[in-house]
């Protein structure tokens, strides 16, 4: 039996977790906001999404976003992984 567990970084952290990663739950938001460090880069190939859910804008929260679960299309992870 595998226990999830939730990754909230920050970027080295996602970068170290996501070749053992098997579902991303992301929250996309519909601004481009600035700033220095950002999610790593997603080969979005190797990705599906499974669901998506749209929030969309409002006056206290003026961004639409969507939180979207996505499962990845490869399952082989780096050797030396236990799921048990």
């Amino acid at each position: 039996m595998t226990t999830p567990i939730f990754i909230i970084g920050g970027r080295s952290i996602y970068e170290f977790f996501l070749p053992y990663t098997q579902t991303m739950i992301i929250t996309h938001i519909d601004h481009a906001f600035k700033g220095d460090c950002h999610f790593p880069t997603i080969d979005w190939q190797q990705w599906s999404c499974q669901s998506e859910t749209i929030v969309p804008a409002r006056e206290d929260k003026p961004f639409t976003h969507r939180y979207c679960i996505y499962q990845r299309q490869d399952s082989d992870l780096p050797s030396g992984h236990d799921p048990e």
